[in-house]
């Protein structure tokens, strides 16, 4: 056998066997890097997802925290601001009708006099004056301790109304008026009214504060509505004299309606007991007990 023969016989035969396996080889090692390759991919995609499924959770949890907190904040807003709304309207109410109420005192303290008819033009002109100025008056009267007693009426006409009791045969006359305050027609009746009777001069019994009627007919017009009283007293405590107004409900009710529009929603005035005095609701005549009337409007 030649070398050179023996050589390449051996050579290829030998050969064969080892490059079978090291393609074998080749391919199993391929084929484990790409298992590897492949556990490492989905592990490292598994962890991006639980990264972003985490990042998303608290970025959902980050805005709905947001939003309950804004909506608190929100609402805690609205409520501060319908609270300030509720006051103010409660004050405009109220300043409205303390300024309807102080005309009482300025007329009490006009004159001293225990006699009303020696300072009658006075006193009538300053309760026509008072009538015009505030358009809630329906009727501005004052008493004193001997029944004496002036009247200035809105409605249904304008009348000056004056009782003399000094005379022995009291007369109750009723001088119809025009805009101009001039006398345009006079009736006089027997005098069977008595202000010292009248449940208004008889609870007036304090200058510290104003007397509020409950809700009654009015002696002169039948309408319903209340009487706020003042009363005098001289240097000896004796009630000298006591000045009346009288508010019907449907001019309170007025006042009501239109502040409701300011809150958009109804407005109502109780007595102490929780009978409706007036309401800003339509057709609110007869009274009712609070615990009648809507949970929006009792709360």
């Amino acid at each position: 056998i030649h070398w050179r023969d023996w050589s390449s016989d051996v050579c290829s035969s030998d050969l064969k066997i080892p490059l079978f396996k090291v393609s074998v080889v080749t391919r199993l090692y391929v084929r484990r890097v790409a298992m590897k390759n492949t556990k490492r991919y989905t592990f490292t995609f598994s962890i991006i997802t639980l990264i972003i499924g985490l990042a998303g959770f608290l970025s959902f949890s980050l805005i709905g925290h947001n939003y309950l907190q804004s909506s608190k904040n929100s609402y805690s807003m609205i409520q501060k601001r319908n609270a300030e709304v509720r006051k103010n309207i409660i004050d405009t109410i109220s300043n409205s009708l303390q300024r309807t109420s102080a005309h009482l005192t300025v007329l009490v303290h006009s004159q001293q006099d225990d006699d009303l008819f020696a300072s009658k033009e006075i006193f009538t002109r300053m309760m026509w004056e008072m009538l015009l100025s505030d358009d809630k008056i329906a009727s501005i009267y004052i008493a004193d301790k001997f029944g004496d007693f002036f009247q200035a009426r809105r409605t249904p006409d304008f009348v000056m109304r004056t009782i003399d009791r000094r005379v022995k045969k009291p007369v109750d006359e009723w001088a119809y008026k025009n805009n101009d305050f001039d006398t345009v027609r006079l009736e006089y009746k027997e005098a069977t009214y008595d202000p010292r009777e009248r449940t208004w001069f008889k609870e007036a019994t304090s200058h510290k504060n104003y007397y509020w009627s409950e809700p009654y007919a009015f002696a002169s017009t039948n309408e319903i509505g209340i009487t706020v009283a003042y009363p005098f007293f001289n240097e000896d405590g004796e009630k000298i004299k006591v000045a009346g107004i009288d508010l019907t409900i449907a001019s309170i009710t007025k006042l009501l309606q239109e502040q409701s529009k300011v809150i958009d929603g109804p407005i109502v005035i109780v007595n102490p007991h929780g009978d409706v005095i007036a309401s800003s609701l339509p057709s609110q005549e007869s009274k009712i007990k609070i615990e009648k009337l809507p949970k929006e409007i009792k709360a």
